[in-house]
């Protein structure tokens, strides 16, 4: 198989793994969008013009963090057994469409536990300071909170985008210390300089999109402090992400600048080291993780699996229906091939299951 992150046969191979007796036991159909719904920037805006509501019941809870904060988690699905957290994108929360889409297709039969990033739930943190794609520590103080809560270790995540770098990057610094079980990363945002320099340069409605959320919830944030963090009378000037994260996300959160933010939080450093079985997912044609971004087979460790398909947007990966009712999404059949192939017993461990 040729080592290259974009000359694979992708439409006949489908499954393609650093592992290559993986792909003869993994069962799951690559993913074909429906006519009309190749576009790339179709299938990342579809999910977000109709709104999804989670069917069941669920439960909002504030987790404390060791530095006095907090942030904020929604409890839905089972009431028992294993334990998936998910990790929202830039911007995102529980209403974000992928959230109600995933937790629908599951119902009652699987536990999760959604975490909001900090201030992106319904209240701001008390901390001058925000959340950004590196935020690991964070998500490792919530995987020691459920433990202590509920004394399940059968912890698994799902991470999209900005949610999928963190989730990356903790596996990869904790190796087989990590007190998740196994992971699942979708659309991952592998090299934040390249990824945010491309969306400056090529996709400026979404880099606007995104600044205008980013600078809406700092001025929410931060315009009752006497003195604030950050400069909040240049939020209006800014014009580029790159530019926001040089004058908020590096200096709120111990960074030097916005390069030495992204060379310490992009996932793609962290990838040899992921220990506990991590599935990727990503989309050639994603118009912000270009596939350029996309890593060789051979930066992966063993424990990954890797699937690069032709089709999907970003975060989209809609293979079926337009209507909330009618649509159906590929990531969910992704969760559940891999929740098939790896079944959590009592002593906390994924354990891979063959064909």
């Amino acid at each position: 198989m040729k080592d290259s992150y974009f000359y694979y046969p992708l439409t006949a191979i489908g499954f393609i793994s650093s592992r290559p007796s993986t792909m003869h036991s993994i069962a799951l159909p690559r993913f074909t969008p429906p006519r009309g719904l190749k576009n790339p920037h179709v299938q990342t805006v579809l999910s977000h013009l109709f709104a999804v509501k989670v069917l069941g019941p669920c439960t909002f809870e504030q987790v404390p963090l060791p530095d006095g904060d907090f942030l904020e988690g929604v409890w839905s699905g089972a009431q028992t057994g294993p334990i998936t957290i998910i990790l929202h994108g830039i911007t995102g929360s529980f209403q974000s469409p992928y959230v109600p889409s995933l937790l629908n297709h599951f119902g009652l039969s699987r536990r999760f536990f959604f975490m909001h990033f900090r201030a992106c739930g319904p209240s701001l943190n008390r901390q001058p300071r925000l959340y950004h794609g590196g935020d690991s520590d964070d998500l490792a103080d919530v995987i020691a909170w459920i433990r202590q809560k509920t004394g399940e270790h059968r912890i698994t995540a799902i991470g999209f985008s900005l949610g999928a770098n963190v989730l990356t990057k903790y596996m990869g610094e904790q190796g087989d210390k990590a007190l998740l079980n196994a992971g699942i990363a979708v659309s991952t945002p592998f090299d934040l300089h390249t990824v945010t320099y491309h969306t400056s340069i090529h996709n400026r409605y979404y880099e606007r999109m995104i600044l205008k959320s980013w600078c809406q919830l700092c001025e929410r944030k931060f315009k009752s402090y006497r003195k604030p963090p950050i400069a909040l009378h240049q939020l209006p000037q800014l014009m580029r992400m790159y530019e926001f994260d040089d004058l908020v996300t590096a200096p709120l959160h111990g960074f030097e600048s916005a390069d030495h933010y992204y060379s310490q939080a992009s996932a793609r450093y962290y990838l040899k080291t992921i220990k506990k079985p991590m599935w990727f997912l990503n989309a050639l044609d994603d118009p912000i993780v270009i596939k350029e971004v996309l890593p060789p087979l051979s930066a992966f460790s063993e424990s990954c699996t890797v699937y690069y398909s032709d089709y999907g947007g970003h975060n989209g990966f809609v293979s079926a229906g337009l209507l909330p009712r009618t649509r159906k999404d590929f990531v969910n059949e992704f969760a559940d091939a891999f929740f098939t192939q790896y079944s959590p017993h009592t002593t906390g461990e994924a354990t891979p299951k063959t064909a």
